[in-house]
This record gives C-alpha cells, structure tokens and sequence, in this order.
C-alpha cells in the first residue's frame, strides 16, 4: 500500500502532463484533447514560465513520443520547473516486455484483463507492445535516465507505482501498465569555490599549435588544467607539448595511436577531463588571456546558464587582426543572458553563427 496523497502546498504550482480523462485535483491537467483543464500539445511546448512549476507528473505519454520528442519534452519540464522542482515519469517498462517476451508466460493478467486473450505467441505479444496503442517509443529504466540527464535533470531514483518521498507525488498513478516510475530534480550548480576549467586542444596541424598551447597555458584563471590529445601524423606536437610540459604540470599529454579523428577525438579528450567547466581551443586559434577567468565567472555567477559564449575576433597568419565578417560582429552590446531557443531562433532566421566555434564556448 502506498502512502496517501497530500495536496500540493497553497500556492505552488504542480502539473499532471497527458491527464487524458484522469484529472488530478490540485494539480494543472494538460492534455491533447479536451479532458483536461488546457488542450495541449507537449510538443509544441509546455504553457508555463521559466522556472514557475514545483512538481510535474505524467503517465503513460512519453512512450506515445518519438524518441527525439522525448527529450524535447523532459528539457521543457527543466525548462518550467523551480530550482529543486520534481518531475515524475511513469511509463511502461520495456525490460519487463522482453522478459515476459522471453518467459512462457507472455501473456500477464494485466494483457488478460483488458481482453487480449486472443494473443497467439509471444512474437505477437511483443509487437503490440511496441506499437500498438499509439506508441512510438519504449523505456527502460536506463533509456528513460539517460534522455533524462541528456535534458538537462537529475535522477532522484525509480520509485514503486504510487510512493514518493514528496508527499505531493504521492498515490498518483492509475494505470497498471506504469512499471518503469523515475522521479527527476532540477539542480543547479552552485559552487562556494573556483571551479577547475579543462581546457581541451584536439591537435592535429602542428603549424599553430604552440601558439595555442601558449594561450591557454598564459591564462590569468589559476585554476586550469591543459588536456591535449594529439592526432599529428608525425612527432611535432608530441615536441612541443613534451617542450612545455616539462616546467608546467598543468599540461597532460596524451598520444593518440591510430589517430581518432576530430570528433573521437574530441571525446576522449573530454573524457579525460577532470575539470568542472570545459573550455575546448582549437589548434590553431588563441586565447585572450583573461578569456578562462571571465568566461568561468559568468558561469558562477549565473547557474542557470549552461554555456557562455565570447565575441571572436578573426587574424592572419601573423596575428594581425582582420575585419569582422557578419558572424563575428557581436549580437549584442554587453554582456548578456539569452535563453537557448532565442539564441537558435535567431541564428536560423538570419543563417549565422553567432555562437562560434568550439574555441568560443565553455560550459559545465
């Protein structure tokens, strides 16, 4: 027996998405059709401001998604939730379809019950369950954590049909087919000390390559770490960084053998990373000196941001600057906090990136 439960707090806003003909009292029903409080389509968004929800509850509506509208929709409910605000998830499970795939006894009595008896094998079985009744993509408890933290959410933990340590999530679920239950939080960052900044060099041309090693090694931001991972066909940069290392153990080499290419690359290196914000340069682009220390204080500053982006400034061969193109001029006059849609928004309606290269961003 689950726990009763308690209504949500006066003044709190909690949201039940997919109500279907299920409206929870105390809660905003949403749904599709006409049977809840707003006719809504959580494709096209949630219908709350940022940060306004304290608690977020749907069943059974994420597996009627693709996979690519699921983790659209758990970004909108991180989108609406408060700092701390819970989503619930209830949906059902697909390792618990392919066990019973893989028993004799495919046919459970929740399948009996509602009057699939006609069901002939187990192939059958798994087939309607995949795809009938609108569905369009399966969880497991792995799948339904990963798009979760993918969106931007942390795992609380799965949780039995009805029990919650939030009083409020409590007793909510009424279909017997929820056996996958996960319960996310939205937390945000909040450091009490400088955070370590990695800042990663794929390098596979050596002819810029000290010079951008030499820039990210003169930041004024103490707290770095250098992480490079060398691609060059030959022992060039393996030179350098050995050269540079040598005085500096804020530098950690590593020799990759067979090259990986750019993008493997890339994710060894931020594999590597032991730093709580990434900074990646490319090898033949500089750092500003000061770039590390004012990117890694907005960050701080502002834990609701997750990637902070600079104004880049194009050169020559020698260093000496060149005039801005449109997508290098800034797209505003000071520093700025812009939500992420607006950004591509704006960067779709005039096809220019603005945003930058990977040297131009840091993140968490």
């Amino acid at each position: 027996m689950s726990a009763p439960r308690v209504p949500p707090p006066p003044g709190s806003l909690y949201v039940n998405a997919g109500c279907g003909d299920h409206a929870i009292p105390g809660f905003v029903n949403l749904d599709i059709g006409p049977g809840g409080d707003l006719q809504v389509d959580v494709t096209e968004g949630l219908p709350f401001a940022d940060g306004s929800v304290h608690g977020l509850f749907s069943e059974h509506l994420i597996e009627h998604l693709t996979q690519a509208d699921g983790v659209a929709f758990l970004r909108e409910c991180r989108r609406v939730l408060v700092p701390g605000g819970l989503a619930r998830i209830a949906t059902p499970d697909l390792d618990a379809v392919v066990r019973e795939y893989a028993s004799g006894e495919f046919l459970n009595p929740e399948w009996l019950r509602h009057g699939y008896d006609w069901i002939q094998n187990r192939c059958e079985m798994l087939n309607i369950g995949m795809r009938d009744w609108g569905h369009r993509w399966l969880y497991n408890e792995e799948e339904l954590a990963r798009l979760g933290t993918m969106a931007g959410l942390t795992v609380c933990g799965r949780r039995r049909r009805g029990e919650s340590p939030h009083p409020p999530l409590r007793g909510l679920e009424h279909r017997d087919g929820s056996r996958l239950v996960l319960e996310f939080v939205r937390n945000l960052p909040r450091l009490d000390h400088e955070p370590l900044v990695s800042i990663v060099i794929t390098a596979y041309n050596p002819k810029y390559f000290r010079q951008a090693l030499e820039s990210a090694l003169a930041q004024t931001y103490p707290l770095i770490e250098v992480v490079v991972g060398d691609d060059c066909p030959d022992d060039r940069v393996r030179a350098i960084s050995v050269e540079l290392a040598g005085p500096d153990p804020r530098l950690r080499y590593e020799r990759n053998d067979p090259p990986l290419g750019g993008p493997l690359n890339r994710r060894r290196c931020f594999e590597r990373a032991r730093g709580e914000y990434i900074k990646f340069l490319n090898d033949d682009d500089l750092l500003h000196p000061d770039c590390v220390r004012r990117m890694a204080a907005c960050l701080v500053a502002r834990p609701e941001a997750t990637l902070v982006t600079s104004r880049r400034r194009r050169i020559d061969a020698c260093g000496e600057p060149l005039p801005d193109e449109p997508c290098t001029e800034p797209p505003v006059e000071q520093d700025s906090l812009i939500t992420g849609v607006s950004v591509a928004a704006v960067m779709l309606d005039r096809r220019l990136n603005f945003v930058g290269e990977p040297s131009t961003t840091m993140f968490r």
